[in-house]
């Protein structure tokens, strides 16, 4: 009988420890919250510009389609494009209806960063004929967090430029095709309205190269949309 009782005592004594010991996990938090209150939060993220003040999440920061840039981004935008050229006297010279960008970003840290783009300025009416000019540029981008959704954009960098002058016959002005690397600069503002998508007013300068003119001013004004991985 004594076997049988010890075994029984060991095998009651471990089922009431295991239960015990399930009580006190249970308790725990309970406890800690009545003796101390709840238990801190961990810190969040500091704000950082280009996210609407609200920090970048380790999701974000794990995807960009640039080499050695996170936080990647597209983006496309449409608006009027201002080309300062050179129009005879008496001529018709009227900049391009529509013109606008499609672009890919990425940060190097939540301030800087940089992208690349393509620039289409729809056909001018110029000098009785047609100007067209086209690019593909690359800008370093600084962000400044202006408010828990507003960001102030600066960029700066270089645009290579297609450019292609076409007077009316029997006119005799700058004609011919060029292209050439050329300095790109502008500004802008951002509005987050999610936490994924912005709305973008953007304005830029390009010193793109014609035939016979050198290098000339060409505008861009553009409103649009972006979307962050």
């Amino acid at each position: 009988m004594q076997p049988t009782l010890g075994r029984q005592f060991k095998t009651g004594l471990t089922a009431a420890s295991a239960a015990a010991l399930l009580s006190m996990a249970m308790a725990g938090p309970a406890m800690a919250q009545s003796q101390g209150g709840a238990q801190p939060a961990l810190p969040e993220d500091p704000p950082a510009a280009g996210y609407g003040g609200q920090g970048p999440s380790a999701s974000d920061l794990r995807y960009s389609w640039l080499p050695y840039t996170t936080s990647g981004y597209v983006g496309i935008s449409v608006g009027k494009g201002e080309l300062h050229t050179t129009c005879v006297a008496g001529l018709s010279c009227e900049d391009p209806d529509t013109s606008g960008k499609i672009y890919t970003g990425g940060m190097f840290n939540p301030y800087l960063g940089i992208e690349l783009g393509y620039i289409q300025w729809g056909d001018a009416d110029h000098n009785g004929g047609t100007q067209k000019a086209r690019g593909v540029n690359a800008m370093l981008t600084g962000f400044v967090p202006l408010g828990p959704r507003f960001t102030l954009v600066g960029k700066v960098g270089t645009t290579y430029g297609w450019t292609k002058s076409a007077p009316a016959a029997g006119v005799v002005a700058p004609a011919g095709s060029a292209d050439a690397f050329a300095l790109a600069y502008g500004a802008g503002v951002s509005f987050d309205f999610t936490r994924n998508w912005s709305v973008t007013l953007d304005w830029e300068r390009h010193k793109l190269k014609f035939q016979n003119e050198g290098r000339q001013d060409v505008d861009l004004a553009t409103l649009g949309v972006k979307y962050r991985f």
